[in-house]
């Protein structure tokens, strides 16, 4: 009975053991793969039809080939040294009370300023000095080589200059890289968008152009970034934790939050900004590289009256030599929101400092003595134009030519003689030309100007824009920079010679002729028997000759009406009996 006992204890100890073992998993039946026919369709089209299949494949590996010749540009891109032709000029004169005057308007609200002045006065030079101060950030413009020559290529040149602008914005200012990049941004894919439109298929010729919407658009997005820009402040680099947390409690743990930057740096302790400043150099060839557009000249030109009038959130500043381009402004009706400054040449004392510190240095010292005694007449001729005294002295110590022969008064007496006595087939000037530029040079004889629109009444719009457009005189808008002229403002423009070498050139060719009216008036009366005139070194004083060669000149008039024959002297005849002077060719023309 026992030994039956145990057996079945062990039995029954061994079946419990079974159960709470962990019984081996039964696999199923392995089943065949299964197969898949996706993709068979295309397989079947690529057999089908091979031409299209390769024309598939070559465009995919054109699209390739341009995505990484793309990265490898922009590899190059990133390499290449920034340029920065925007630099101050070499040898600079400092011209302290012009310049003066320049930074209390950049100083000042957001301005729209046109500064007008005559060629090789200083305006690009004294305006990089003055611009390149780390208080700027410009964003310079030339339309001498300007990357544009109609509406396409304008709207696509300003936005990769805005794009780049407040980038650059970004690097010179700490802790405005991120903002600048979203900004730069907008306006990148604003510019990507229009390029879709242009090359998109399937749209009318209408949607494919360039018109004022696109660049209303631009400046729209570049009022938002300079808003963005002054409205933005950095916050504290050391953010301070609320200090109502317990300070056992970890606060950048799960559970606490950092607060928001809201506290401002001082005011005391602010990020200097950059004042922004638009710089358009020779402006007045910007209504010529869009003239097949000319909507778009007003909407630029309006979209500059709102960020600087409206909004005042840079300054804009066009520099132009072109007197007619305040009629540019007229008529787009913004003349009236700009600020206008007239740069004249510099004058005789500064002229004077110029020669003693910045050319005598470099000229022999036994040539010293004659410059300083010959300033006053060389300044005659060519007046305070620095460039002027640079390019003459530097003539006169290589090849001794004299003032009244170097390149300045040669090429000024040329210019006015080309335009009294054109090349055929061109027109003749009109007929009022020599009274006015024998009222011109009386008047800037008494250092004044000629009024401007009185002397349209008087010689005719003809006569005096005939002379603003072949720049033998100037108009002078607004208010005059310079150290004798302090700000003029109501007084009406005046009408003055381009250059001080302009007017002596204006004065050679009215004397030579003066004298050549006579000596033909001479010379006809002799022959008519009207008997001996009297030469024109005879008559003392200007006025009376101007006087006695019009009488002349009616007489030769009424002389002709009658004579059947009429004899001329020549040329060479005329050139014997004038003094020797560089006027030939207006001699010739008689």
């Amino acid at each position: 009975m026992l030994l039956v006992r145990r057996v079945r204890l062990r039995s029954n100890t061994l079946s419990r053991h079974r159960q709470t073992l962990p019984r081996p998993a039964i696999s199923p039946p392995s089943l065949p793969p299964l197969r898949s026919f996706f993709g068979m369709g295309d397989l079947v089209n690529a057999a089908l039809n091979p031409a299209q299949t390769l024309s598939q494949l070559t465009e995919a590996r054109r699209e390739l080939e341009k995505v990484r010749a793309e990265m490898a540009e922009e590899k190059e891109r990133q390499r290449l040294p920034p340029v920065r032709t925007f630099v101050r000029a070499p040898g600079y004169f400092e011209r302290k009370v012009e310049e003066d005057r320049i930074k209390r308007v950049l100083e000042g609200q957001a301005t729209f300023t046109v500064l007008f002045g005559a060629s090789s006065t200083g305006k690009t030079s004294m305006l990089r000095q003055i611009l390149t101060s780390p208080r700027y950030l410009v964003l310079p413009i030339d339309f001498r080589i300007a990357g544009f020559a109609d509406a396409p290529s304008l709207y696509f040149a300003l936005s990769q200059l805005f794009e780049s602008f407040f980038l650059q914005l970004g690097k010179e200012l700490d802790g405005y890289l991120d903002e600048a990049e979203s900004l730069s941004l907008g306006i990148k894919h604003a510019r990507l968008d229009v390029e879709r439109r242009l090359t998109g298929e399937g749209l009318p010729d209408e949607a494919k152009q360039i018109g004022a919407r696109d660049l209303s658009r631009l400046f729209e997005l570049v009022q938002n970034a300079l808003l963005r820009y002054w409205n933005w402040e950095p916050a504290k680099e050391n953010v301070e934790v609320n200090k109502a947390l317990d300070e056992d409690e970890d606060p950048a743990g799960p559970d606490q939050k950092l607060m928001e930057p809201a506290e401002r740096v001082p005011t005391g302790q602010r990020v200097p900004k950059k004042i922004p400043v638009i710089l358009f150099d020779e402006a007045h060839r910007f209504p010529v590289l869009i003239s097949e557009s000319p909507e778009l000249m007003k909407t630029v030109l309006d979209a500059f009256v709102v960020l600087t009038k409206q909004e005042r959130l840079a300054h804009i500043i066009q520099a132009t030599s072109d007197s007619f381009y305040m009629d540019t402004l007229i008529q787009h009706n913004v003349a009236q929101h700009c600020t206008f400054c007239h740069l004249t040449d510099p004058t005789k004392s500064l002229a004077h400092r110029y020669l003693e510190t910045a050319l005598l240095p470099s000229v022999p010292a036994h040539l010293h003595a004659h410059l300083r005694d010959e300033f006053d007449a060389i300044y005659e001729v060519i007046g305070g134009k620095l460039v002027h005294w640079e390019e003459f002295v530097k003539e006169w110590v290589e090849e001794g030519t004299p003032v009244t022969s170097s390149a300045h008064p040669t090429q000024a007496f040329i210019l006015l003689s080309n335009h009294l006595f054109p090349p055929h087939p061109l027109p003749s000037p009109p007929p009022n030309t020599l009274p006015l530029l024998r009222a011109l040079l009386s008047a800037h004889a008494d250092q004044e100007g000629l009024a401007f629109y009185p002397a349209r009444r008087a010689f005719g719009a003809e006569a005096v824009d005939g002379l603003l457009r072949a720049r033998v005189a100037e108009v002078r808008w607004g208010s005059i920079l310079g150290e004798g002229d302090l700000e003029i403002l109501g007084k009406e423009p005046e009408l003055f010679p381009m250059t001080p070498v302009m007017a002596w050139s204006i004065r050679m060719v009215l004397e030579t002729l003066d004298l050549a009216c006579s000596l033909r008036c001479n010379y006809e009366a002799r022959d008519f028997g009207e008997g001996t005139l009297s030469d024109a070194r005879n008559f003392q004083g200007r006025e009376d000759l101007s006087r006695r060669i019009l009488q002349l000149d009616n007489d030769r008039k009424r002389l002709e009406l009658n004579r059947n024959d009429r004899r001329r002297p020549t040329a060479d005849g005329l050139q014997s009996c004038l003094p020797t002077s560089g006027a030939s060719l207006a001699i010739v023309r008689l």
